[in-house]
């Protein structure tokens, strides 16, 4: 989650050194958090309520992530047990190669249901 606000000069937007759970601990560690402008050089003092989340950028790119995680996981099973992927004697190992698949895309799916949860509970409460 990033914490973003907007220069009252020149209306753009810029992102927030400091790192909150919600707009109550906002208010109360960095209460007037003076940031200056990086555009326009205007020196902004900014109040929790006029802080928004946004979602980070690391989290925009989790399924690509847990693309890449399954096809070096299916890479590296096809080299070391080629053996037992082309041969269909037990379904078994079907269910593990389809849980070893759907795991990182499940680990994925929860990290950004939790950042987009974050993201909610902080832009809906104010101080």
């Amino acid at each position: 989650m990033i914490l973003t606000y907007e220069c009252r000069n020149c209306l753009k937007i810029f992102k927030l050194g400091v790192k909150a759970c919600d707009r109550g601990e906002l208010d109360q560690y960095h209460n007037g958090l003076k940031e200056s402008c990086s555009n326009c050089s205007y020196e902004n003092e900014i109040f929790a309520n006029e802080v928004k989340a946004e979602r980070s950028f690391y989290t925009k790119y989790v399924f690509l992530i847990a693309l890449l995680i399954d096809i070096v996981i299916f890479i590296l099973a096809y080299r070391n047990f080629p053996e037992s992927i082309i041969t269909r004697n037990s379904g078994r190992q079907y269910i593990v190669f389809a849980f070893i698949f759907i795991f990182p895309f499940i680990m994925s799916g929860l990290i950004v249901r939790n950042e987009d949860k974050a993201i909610r509970n902080f832009n809906r409460y104010y101080v």
